[in-house]
């Protein structure tokens, strides 16, 4: 692979103006037959038997992951980019910005696309 050591792949949450996630570096996972490196977390079950959102956000406690926008960050091996898949309603500069740098995308090739959940 020829991708810097702290990328990422994900899945995320937006909460107000935090992300919350979880996170796999891209050197510990294995592309699927069309070469890209996805998370093997779900959004369910990171929000509902994980509770990945506590001790941070209690007040989300009960809530449903289908009422936060969310996306996933994955990497396309063969072309060399990292992918941003996310609800319509985060596709903006500031949430881009902040979702670069958390996952470490800074200085690396990205491409955003919208996803209707």
């Amino acid at each position: 692979m020829n991708i810097a050591s702290n990328c990422r792949v994900v899945v995320f949450l937006f909460y107000n103006q935090y992300v919350i996630s979880k996170v796999v570096s891209v050197e510990k996972l294995m592309p699927d037959s069309l070469g890209v490196i996805d998370s093997p977390y779900l959004h369910i079950t990171e929000w509902e038997s994980n509770l990945n959102y506590l001790p941070q956000f209690p007040g989300l406690y009960g809530s449903e992951y289908q009422e936060l926008p969310r996306g996933r960050v994955l990497f396309d091996l063969n072309a060399q980019v990292f992918k941003v898949i996310m609800d319509e309603s985060i596709f903006n500069k500031r949430k881009i910005n902040l979702i670069k740098t958390s996952f470490g995308l800074g200085e690396t090739t990205v491409k955003y696309y919208t996803d209707p959940h």
